[in-house]
């Protein structure tokens, strides 16, 4: 009885054997397996050239975001910087100085 008990094998232990015996004579004769991606121009996906969600509500956002910061690179540029850094001529007309273009352009810039 005792030797009986020790020739018994798990069955998941001879799965294993088998599968790995069918690798082993399978591996000569069958190419390696290439994984090929499809990379899309636009998408979500983590293989896509560039991330973007193409929903109507993604982009409208995304729109409605552009829009709010050219304004505000507006206000700043055109309303808030010239009468801080300006000077009225004799005539009445008012001219940016040096710095208040360097200003706008270094706001610019960074925004």
């Amino acid at each position: 009885m005792a030797s009986s008990v020790h020739q018994r094998r798990n069955p998941r232990e001879s799965l294993a054997l088998s599968s790995s015996a069918q690798l082993s004579t399978n591996n000569n004769n069958v190419p390696p397996a290439i994984a090929t991606v499809r990379r899309r121009k636009w998408g979500t996906s983590a293989f896509d050239e560039n991330w973007l969600n193409l929903d109507c509500c993604g982009l409208f956002c995304a729109f409605f975001t552009y829009c709010l910061h050219m304004y505000g690179c507006y206000a700043v540029c055109f309303i808030l910087i010239p009468p801080w850094m300006s000077y009225v001529a004799a005539d009445g007309i008012r001219s940016l100085t040096a710095m208040g273009h360097f200003h706008r352009f270094a706001f610019c810039s960074v925004a």
